[in-house]
């Protein structure tokens, strides 16, 4: 057997879990060692429900990472590569009785993944248990088939991070360019965000840069992170601490680090903290080059704007890359490819496009494929999109 999975569940969730275990071997075969087990106590439910519910936020985590301690520990004696599981619902019945359910606390889910990772050096993933139709009482077992496929492919996969066809992509796209001057490493960089997604307006305080790269000849990924040392004692100068910038660790391994860094800062100051990133960045791609692995980088803009200016479309200028104070960077880089990656309200590509009108009338029964049949009578006109239907240009009596 290649790995160990552990699928934890709450006791009303036996009869459920055992068809997720069902599930996951018809899709996987028995390359898993399968073991089920329940939710420790006070770790899953209602906030009113669990110990501790009239503290904050921060002391009701610690109370449900102690209370998975013993069974995290247990986890790390595993020799075998371990992945974690847990099915556990989302919302909980109102212990006074009415209709209204009540949200799993909030704390619970984080403060599971922080023992599992950080202690039991396990990857973790959740997964909701499957829903039912209201009308006869059964699994919804299609949608729920869908949702483990997923669940476990993204635990055992991307936890992991693999990346297939790697170095069959980069041959098929650099194939004119010789074999020594190829890219030999991809480069990630972001930040992993309390809030995922673009971000709007000001960047929050709370985020952890990390940079990921992929070996093209092995296709195996290491990430690194940089962040502020909480242990540190304080420059006498400022209020700023020591920056900590890791070494390059396999992905899991970086994973169950990043779970154990609290509180996650790279700064107070915002001036700290671009400074700070840019010399994480310049860091990263330079030691790449210096390497000759003429790396391909991609850099999330859409949030890692806010911490390198030069990222921005105004600001953006080839000739001049200036980053941590440092211009004509892109001397120093020479070999290296970057490239923007941006989320959502990316700027629009212009096409060179044609809008077809044809003449038609009040009564006209043909219908529209009738209309775009008539060639004869069509005309073109240049316009920036396509259309969407038909457009009444002009009224006729």
């Amino acid at each position: 057997l290649d790995y160990n999975l552990i699928i934890f569940h709450e006791n009303e969730c036996y009869k459920t879990v055992t068809l997720l275990k069902a599930v996951i071997n018809m899709l996987w075969g028995y390359k898993l060692e399968i073991q089920l087990q329940r939710l420790q106590e006070n770790t899953y439910g209602a906030k009113i429900k669990l110990p501790g519910n009239n503290l904050i936020n921060k002391k009701r985590s610690q109370l449900r990472v102690d209370a998975w301690i013993p069974k995290a520990k247990e986890i790390a004696e595993i020799k075998h590569p371990k992945f974690c599981l847990v099915m556990a619902r989302e919302f909980y019945p109102n212990p006074q009785g009415n209709n209204k359910q009540l949200h799993d606390d909030l704390v619970n889910k984080p403060s599971t993944r922080k023992a599992l990772a950080a202690i039991g050096r396990s990857c973790v993933q959740f997964i909701l248990p499957p829903k039912i139709w209201l009308t006869s009482g059964d699994v919804k077992i299609s949608d729920f088939i869908i949702r483990a496929q997923a669940s476990i492919k993204d635990l055992i996969w991307a936890h992991s991070g693999r990346i297939d066809n790697v170095k069959e992509k980069v041959n098929q796209w650099f194939g004119d360019i010789k074999l020594e001057n190829r890219p030999k490493e991809i480069i990630a960089i972001t930040i992993d965000r309390k809030n995922a997604g673009r971000a709007s307006g000001r960047l929050e305080n709370t985020f952890l840069p990390i940079a990921i790269r992929t070996n093209v000849e092995t296709e195996l990924s290491e990430m690194c992170c940089c962040y502020e040392d909480p242990k540190a004692e304080e420059y006498e100068d400022s209020k700023t601490k020591k920056l900590v910038i890791t070494s390059w660790q396999p992905f899991t391994e970086a994973l169950f680090d990043v779970a154990n860094i609290s509180p996650i800062s790279l700064g107070k100051e915002e001036n700290i903290r671009k400074k700070r990133f840019q010399e994480f960045v310049e860091q990263i791609i330079s030691n790449s080059v210096k390497e000759n692995k003429n790396p391909v980088v991609t850099i999330d803009s859409s949030n890692c704007v806010k911490l390198w200016n030069w990222l921005s479309d105004s600001n953006m200028n080839i000739p001049n890359i200036d980053i941590n104070s440092n211009r004509n960077m892109q001397v120093n880089w020479k070999g290296a490819r970057i490239v923007r990656v941006r989320q959502d309200l990316a700027p629009g590509i212009i096409e060179d496009k044609v809008k077809y009108l044809t003449e038609t009338f009040l009564d006209d029964t043909r219908n529209k494929e009738e209309l775009k049949a008539d060639k004869d009578k069509q005309i073109t006109i240049s316009a920036p999109s396509s259309p969407t239907g038909l457009v009444q240009t002009q009224r006729r009596k």
